[in-house]
């Protein structure tokens, strides 16, 4: 995983000696957890919350995120960014360590003097011709049936686990199939944003991206939309948001499938073919000094059924909740 950050890195640091540059660096401890929905792994506790950007006059690092700014507008942006892809958990060593990276910067956060974006959705994930969205994508499980030349004209049926064995959990199940390696993979392409509403107005902020693996992991892609509404009364700042994202059938099949090399056997395989995960937040930063916040974050994600329908996933959504206090230095 440390490798896949390397480039990131050396960027990073090269941004560093530019001019015009604003830094945003938080440390929050506090008490939170991950759950997970995968077989065989168990729920982390967070103990810390790390945020750092650097916003530059053309270049930004926003945690996870790297970019240029290609295009701005008085309410809108439009940027070219490469990102660590989340869908197996993101910078998961920390994690196990409980360190959860994002997630607690308010509107406090951007430079004042950059072109800012208006809406930077977490922590935390330029398209191709025609492999952009695969090759007969479609919604819901496919199963894939392995090759056989020599077997009779009628196809073996293949079999699919049932529900009572999926329910069952990874007890029954680990007999057939543990849960596949899979390696991290870096995500590019483009993403626009844009402030709802007038100079007298606002109603909220959207966010849309595409974006393609650039690590050449899986070749998968992934289209983002969200939307976030800033409310502040006072000291407190509330962000309620939401948030689709749409996995093709490369990256999907990836993370969430397994064929006859991963169970150990030619009968059972399963791809969920391209999905649709939604998820839903809610932040809350209170200003107790100009540079010390409480802050309590909580995010759902609802997991598509052709993915819950794995046998590798014992849960059909993923839940993160932290609050601590925030220092800003």
């Amino acid at each position: 995983m440390f490798a896949v950050l390397r480039p990131f890195t050396l960027l990073f640091l090269l941004l560093s000696y530019s001019a015009q540059a604003e830094w945003y660096v938080a440390v929050a401890p506090g008490l939170g957890q991950r759950t997970q929905a995968l077989v065989g792994q168990d729920d982390q506790p967070l103990y810390l919350n790390v945020d750092f950007a650097w916003y530059g006059k053309r270049f930004f690092f926003d945690n996870t995120d790297v970019g240029v700014f290609v295009l701005d507008g008085e309410r809108w942006s439009w940027n070219v960014l490469a990102e660590l892809n989340d869908e197996r958990g993101v910078l998961s060593d920390l994690a196990d360590m409980g360190i959860s990276i994002g997630g607690l910067a308010g509107v406090e956060s951007y430079a004042a003097d950059a072109p800012e974006p208006v809406f930077s959705p977490a922590p935390a994930d330029p398209i191709e011709s025609d492999q952009v969205f695969g090759d007969g994508d479609s919604f819901g499980p496919q199963l894939v049936p392995d090759p056989q030349p020599d077997a009779p004209s009628e196809e073996p049926e293949l079999k699919q686990p049932t529900t009572d064995e999926r329910l069952a959990g990874p007890q029954q199940l680990s007999m057939e199939i543990s849960l596949p390696d899979r390696d991290q993979s870096v995500l590019g392409g483009t993403e626009f944003l844009y402030e709802l509403g007038s100079d007298s107005s606002y109603w909220g902020d959207v966010y849309v991206a595409a974006l393609t693996d650039i690590s050449d992991k899986h070749r998968g892609n992934k289209i983002k939309l969200a939307y976030a509404y800033n409310l502040i009364l006072g000291r407190w700042h509330v962000q309620p948001g939401f948030e689709l994202n749409w996995l093709d059938a490369r990256l999907a099949n990836y993370y969430f499938g397994f064929d006859a090399a991963d169970s150990g056997s030619d009968d059972l395989q399963y791809q969920p073919g391209a999905s649709l995960n939604s998820e839903y937040s809610i932040l809350i930063n209170y200003a107790l000094s100009p540079r010390l916040f409480w802050g309590t974050s909580y995010r759902y994600k609802r997991l598509d059924a052709s993915i819950v329908d794995s046998p590798i996933v014992e849960d059909d959504a993923i839940s993160t909740f932290f609050t601590g206090l925030k220092y800003k230095f």
